[in-house]
């Protein structure tokens, strides 16, 4: 099991918020996976990059605190333009792009190249590229396998 926020978060009061709430449903849970938050809301899209990025580090740094895996969720246009990754880095990325092979250039743990699929015993369209900070890599089939581990 892990967890995904998709954030509406605009200032930081509701970031606080946002993750207070994620924080009172995880309480007593200990996910395999990731607490992941997705920002890519288009009520964000008109804050400074300064502004979103103090939302996301806020969220991502409280989930971190109380013993989570935590993990940003976004696609290659707002991780390249609209986030300060030098000040996310830390933070493992789930890039969400739909193409043959990632274009995104920056680091990232998980690769979503894919809407289809349906989630049951393994991550359809979803690539591990890399293991999680926490050092445990959650089962995924071999059908998941990058296509450049393939070749």
């Amino acid at each position: 099991m892990g967890a995904y926020l998709y954030s509406y978060a605009v200032t930081p009061e509701q970031a606080e918020s946002e993750v207070a709430h994620i924080l009172r449903l995880m309480e007593g849970k200990k996910p395999l996976y990731p607490v992941c938050l997705d920002v890519e809301d288009g009520c964000q899209k008109g804050l400074s990059k300064e502004a979103l990025t103090e939302i996301v580090y806020t969220i991502l740094t409280r989930i971190e605190a109380a013993g989570y895996y935590a993990m940003l969720y976004a696609n290659k246009d707002w991780l390249e333009n609209r986030l300060d990754m030098d000040r996310l880095g830390r933070f493992d990325v789930w890039l969400a792009q739909w193409k043959e092979e990632p274009a995104y250039e920056g680091q990232f743990g998980i690769w979503q190249y894919s809407s289809e699929g349906v989630f049951r015993a393994s991550l359809a369209g979803w690539i591990w590229t890399k293991p999680p900070a926490t050092g445990i890599i959650p089962p995924i089939s071999d059908s998941i396998m990058s296509r450049r581990n393939r070749r």
